[in-house]
């Protein structure tokens, strides 16, 4: 659920229109920290989390999944 990384036209140098702006060269910039969010967990996270899932409970759209499910 990240933004999306489509490249953006060029700019056209002109005062007015779409793509209006000065040229300049484009830089790669590196992923932030937030869009890694999620993607390595480690074992300390998942047993954390476990242990909150254990004492806090489901919620409720999760309650009636497990009924539906039983």
């Amino acid at each position: 659920m990240g933004k999306s990384t489509a490249p953006k036209p060029e700019r056209t140098g002109m005062a007015a229109g779409l793509n209006k702006g000065f040229i300049v060269t484009r830089r790669e910039v590196p992923p932030r920290p937030s869009s890694r969010r999620g993607s390595r967990k480690s074992v300390k996270v998942n047993f954390v989390r476990e242990v909150v899932r254990e004492v806090v409970g489901f919620a409720p759209y999760e309650r009636r999944m497990i009924e539906l499910m039983k």
